[in-house]
């Protein structure tokens, strides 16, 4: 028995696996690795609190009677709704943060590429590619850690805005809790603060320059440098013609 078992042929190797066969495991593993990704993201994301409007960053306090009579912290009055402001006032903040805002999905692969050539030509970070619906998520309902999950938080609660939001609820939020300089968050409390008026009377030029602000608040912001402040506004109002919202 011995001799006849020796005697067999070895068995016949396994055929390869053939590339069709690995391409499809990758996908499946990469496709598992996408679910669980997503599952964190929607997990960890506030997702249902974005669609919240954010809170004021500081303490107001009430008479007995309910009337306001100190803060304490930031400055931050009542929101705006964008809708029913001069079409001006909104569209000068698009055409300095985010001029494809009403093209886009929440995402602009088109001005993140823009931005990149143009801080390569000026050697150094000039401006950002993040549109207004993601400096939203960002600044309303993120930490300010820089790190990969955090811009992917960003990114979801971004899409999920753009999902359930109209572009004016967005642009409203965004106008209604950006920060202007001198502890002062949100059009309507930035327009009071600086020109003594409420958003709605606001004049193009002072819309244009409370535009400029946003970008840096600690070194455009009228109080520090009136002139840097005029020359941000003159340049959002080129902006605005480039983009044909004024003549």
């Amino acid at each position: 028995m011995t001799d006849t078992a020796a005697a067999q042929p070895p068995p016949p190797p396994s055929p390869p696996i053939s590339r069709a066969r690995i391409v499809k495991r990758a996908i499946k593993i990469g496709a598992a690795l996408f679910a669980l990704i997503l599952v964190w993201l929607f997990v960890t994301a506030p997702l249902s609190s974005s669609l919240q409007p954010a809170g004021a960053p500081g303490l107001t306090i009430l008479s007995a009677d309910g009337e306001p009579i100190a803060r304490r912290g930031a400055v931050m009055s009542e929101p705006v709704d964008v809708t029913e402001l001069p079409p001006y006032v909104g569209q000068a903040f698009v055409a300095i943060e985010d001029r494809r805002f009403f093209r886009h999905v929440g995402l602009d692969p088109w001005g993140i590429a823009r931005a990149m050539v143009r801080n390569l030509r000026a050697g150094r970070v000039r401006e950002g590619g993040s549109t207004i619906s993601q400096q939203l998520a960002k600044t309303s309902f993120l930490t300010p850690n820089r790190t990969w999950g955090r811009k992917a938080q960003e990114a979801l609660i971004t899409l999920w805005l753009e999902a359930w939001l109209s572009k004016e609820e967005i642009l409203s939020r965004y106008l209604s809790n950006v920060y202007f300089g001198d502890n002062v968050y949100g059009l309507r409390a930035a327009a009071r603060h600086y020109f003594s008026v409420d958003p709605e009377d606001l004049t193009l030029s002072q819309a244009a320059m409370l535009a400029g602000v946003v970008n840096a608040p600690s070194r455009l912001a009228p109080t520090v440098d009136l002139g840097a402040a005029r020359e941000r506004g003159a340049r959002v109002l080129r902006l605005m013609e480039e983009t044909g919202f004024i003549t």
